[in-house]
């Protein structure tokens, strides 16, 4: 079984902008290369909820654009 494709990185956020946080962005799990990806379908509808889960104690992000539901 293939590891899910996810993309890592930093990003500032917290209540002052000013918190180094880690974030993974879990694209489609057809995805095989970078420029394969869809960036488009990564963003969410205006209506849609859940596809954000923030964890403050380590301060880190998941987003993942193809988990959410309509809100």
């Amino acid at each position: 079984m293939q590891p899910k494709p996810v993309i890592r990185g930093r990003a500032w956020f917290g209540p002052d902008g000013q918190q180094p946080w880690e974030f993974r962005l879990l694209v489609d799990p057809d995805t095989r290369a970078r420029n394969t990806i869809d960036w488009s379908a990564l963003l969410p509808g205006e209506r849609w909820a859940g596809w954000l889960s923030l964890d403050p104690q380590r301060q880190t992000m998941t987003i993942d654009p193809l988990g959410g539901h309509p809100d």
